[in-house]
């Protein structure tokens, strides 16, 4: 349990990257793309969003699975099991 929780939380930082990261590259890779501007506002905002959905999505536990009996069969197609 407590190396989940690890993985978690390393996930969730690592998840945080690409906040910083785009406020900083966004300029070098044109000027409309800073954040400065309308239009670089906009992309940063859906951006920003997009990874904050992708993280909430990522942090939701998978549920247990069920383990169950094969289903078995006689030869006139039957299912002995129930």
């Amino acid at each position: 349990m407590g190396a989940c929780v690890a993985a978690r939380i390393a996930l969730g930082i690592v998840g945080l990257v690409p906040l910083p990261a785009w406020a900083v590259a966004a300029p070098l890779i044109g000027d409309e793309f800073a954040l400065t501007t309308p239009r670089g506002a906009w992309i940063a905002l859906y951006f920003y969003t997009h990874i904050a959905l992708l993280d909430l999505a990522c942090a939701i536990p998978h549920r247990p699975t069920i383990h169950r009996a094969p289903v078995q069969r006689d030869g006139l197609g039957v299912r002995l099991n129930r």
